[in-house]
């Protein structure tokens, strides 16, 4: 099982939905070193991880850093 990643209203209504059947993502963040971010080192791959609203643009950030350096510049 991947990592899937929702975006829920407060009263729990999914919005969007960002599935992962293949397992990509969790061998990808593997491939990271994860310790200087702030919010991608709490995902749990076996769990639930959730983040606020106000935690969106840190998560963001993260993401496109790990990204950077996973795949390299363009």
């Amino acid at each position: 099982m991947g990592i899937n990643a929702r975006i829920e209203t407060e009263l729990g209504t999914c919005v969007a939905e960002l599935l992962d059947p293949h397992n990509c993502m969790n061998w990808r963040l593997s491939l990271a070193i994860l310790d200087s971010t702030h919010c991608l080192r709490f995902v749990d791959p076996y769990g639930d991880t959730f983040f606020d609203g106000l935690q969106i643009p840190v998560l963001k950030n993260g993401c496109s850093a790990v990204a950077l350096r996973l795949t390299g510049p363009n």
